[in-house]
C-alpha cells in the first residue's frame, strides 16, 4: 500500500510540474488556474471565498491573496455580498473566460501528448473512477476536508 500511496504522489508531482510549465506562459500559477475553474463553473453566479476554498484541489492558506492578484489581471471580480458585508462575492470576468479558453486546448494537447501511449481511453476511465473513489473515501475518513 505505501508504495502505491508514493506512486500516486509522484505522479501528482509530475503532473502538477507539466501543468505548472504550460499555467506559466499564461503568467498564471496552477493555484489561480484551479480558482478560474472553480468560478467558471459557477458562471453566471458568484462563490464566496469559503465556497471556493472548499473546492479547491491543493487548499492554500492565502486565498485572498490569490484572489486579489487575479483582481489585478482583471480576471475575477470581488463584490460586498449585500445580505453580510463582511463576506464578499467571488465572480470570474469575461476576460477569465476567455483566459479558461484560451489554456484549455493548450493543456488538453499536452495532456493527450502526455498519457496516449501509456493509458487506453477506456483504462483511463476506470482509473478516474478509482481515484474518485479513494478520495471520496479519504474526505471521509478525514471528516470531510
Amino acid at each position: 500500500m505505501e508504495q502505491m500511496v508514493v506512486a500516486i504522489m509522484q505522479t501528482g508531482f509530475e503532473l502538477d510540474q507539466n501543468i505548472n510549465a504550460i499555467l506559466r506562459s499564461f503568467e498564471i500559477t496552477t493555484h489561480q488556474y484551479n480558482i478560474l475553474r472553480i468560478l467558471r463553473g459557477a458562471s453566471p453566479g458568484t462563490l464566496s471565498q469559503k465556497q471556493i476554498r472548499e473546492r479547491m484541489i491543493f487548499r492554500n492558506p492565502d486565498l485572498t491573496r490569490l484572489l486579489d492578484r487575479l483582481i489585478t489581471k482583471k480576471l475575477v471580480e470581488r463584490n460586498v455580498c449585500p445580505g453580510n458585508r463582511r463576506q464578499s462575492e467571488i465572480s470570474i470576468t469575461d476576460t477569465g473566460l476567455d483566459m479558461l479558453d484560451r489554456i484549455y486546448p493548450v493543456l488538453k494537447k499536452d495532456l493527450h501528448q502526455f498519457f496516449k501511449n501509456l493509458i487506453p481511453v477506456e483504462e483511463a476511465g476506470k482509473m478516474v473512477l478509482h481515484l474518485q473513489t479513494v478520495t471520496a473515501m479519504i474526505k471521509e475518513v478525514d471528516g470531510g476536508d
